[in-house]
């Protein structure tokens, strides 16, 4: 039977991965951004800045971290300053790019009737709910770990929308697998209605593990970013609160209110250390699923993980099967540990190289499944209640 590691659909809105997850390598501060210490590395930006405003590599380095932090307008700023004398970097372009789209994203809502309560059909081991495509119902997996809503080819040609070969993303294990683009003309969850939306297109009827239902595709990060969006593991849904709703909802959020960095299309992380080993930066990649967490090789190595290699097998990634070692180890997100959390890991390769600076490993359903987990991409913050 292979294991549930599904959820590594990490990447699974990753097409083209050059030109989404892995943004620019700024020159000035590159030793701090690549282990990710984003505030020593800005930093240095401005420092190199305060004495040449318009210099290039600079003004990519903070462009780069205004945007991990959803910061559109100091992005901008900083992008106008480094393309002043050539326009031609193609770093410069793919900062551009992710800001448009970024952009474009806030407009797809059409009467959006909030807050709405979606519930889960099932919960474990991820969590589905009913969306339509062109006026058609399906069963959809709720996931960070995608980008653009995702469709089965198999639905996609049931409910009228083309797909086209459009490049390829990485998963789990370190594989590639060819992905697809397509764009619906509706998508409806609950009270809110998107049009023309971008799909890409990934076989999800495959996926074992939801005995007799076949998920019809994915909804991510991408939809997730137009609200103030809850899973609410506890009681079974699925919330969508208005934006503007931040400051009220972070005034009651308490204690486990953590920074939230948002990465290329789609991708969340935040600081969290596994063990006793040293904190860093987490990938949070809902759909795992099965398991909580999937780290790096380095964090296999430094957070003192106990590999069971008796129970090694193989789980289904969104690339294909892969080989996956099981263990247990303690996560800790914010002040909110858990013990005892289920781990897969891929010793063959992982996806995490994709990634400019130092990442740890994904943190996923099995870690967060007993909180209500809120993306409030207005003040940038994970909540866990």
């Amino acid at each position: 039977m292979p294991r549930q590691i599904w959820g590594s659909l990490a990447a699974l809105g990753a097409l083209l991965v050059t030109s989404t997850a892995a943004a620019p390598d700024p020159s000035s501060g590159s030793a701090a951004f690549a282990r990710g210490d984003f505030d020593a590395a800005y930093a240095a930006d401005a420092a190199a800045l305060a004495t040449t405003p318009n210099d290039p590599a600079a003004n990519l380095g903070a462009a780069t971290i205004a945007l991990y932090h959803n910061d559109l307008d100091a992005a901008t700023r900083y992008l106008a300053r480094a393309t002043a004398t050539s326009t031609d970097d193609p770093r410069a372009q793919r900062i551009a790019a992710t800001i448009a789209r970024r952009r474009a994203d806030t407009e797809l809502v059409a009467g959006a009737v909030l807050p709405a309560r979606i519930p889960f059909v099932v919960e474990d081991p991820l969590p589905l709910i009913v969306v339509e495509v062109n006026g058609r119902k399906g069963l959809f997996i709720v996931d960070t770990g995608a980008g653009a809503t995702t469709l089965d080819p198999d639905f996609a040609a049931e409910v009228g929308v083309t797909l086209t070969a459009a490049g390829s993303g990485i998963f789990a294990g370190g594989l590639r697998a060819t992905v697809q683009r397509g764009t619906a003309a509706t998508v409806q969850a609950g009270g809110v209605t998107m049009r023309d939306v971008e799909v890409m297109g990934l076989p999800t009827r495959q996926v074992p593990f939801f005995g007799e239902r076949k998920p019809d595709g994915v909804i991510g990060t991408r939809f997730f970013t137009h609200f103030l969006t809850t899973f609410d593991y506890v009681n079974g849904a699925l919330i969508l609160r208005p934006r503007s709703d931040s400051a009220a909802f972070e005034r009651a959020a308490g204690p486990n209110s953590v920074p939230m960095l948002w990465v290329g299309d789609h991708f969340l992380f935040a600081r969290g250390r596994i063990n006793d080993g040293p904190e860093g930066w987490l990938n949070v990649d809902t759909g795992l699923a099965g398991a909580g967490l999937m780290p790096s090789k380095d964090a296999v190595a430094d957070s003192h993980i106990t590999l069971d290699e008796a129970h090694a097998g193989e789980g289904m990634g969104g690339g294909g099967m892969v080989r996956v070692v099981p263990f247990t180890a303690a996560v800790t997100v914010g002040g909110r540990r858990i013990d005892g959390v289920q781990g897969s890991f891929t010793p063959e390769g992982d996806q995490f190289g994709i990634f400019p600076f130092a990442v740890r490993g994904a943190v996923s359903h099995g870690y967060f499944r007993t909180c209500a987990l809120t993306f409030d991409f207005a003040a940038m913050r994970l909540v866990m209640q």
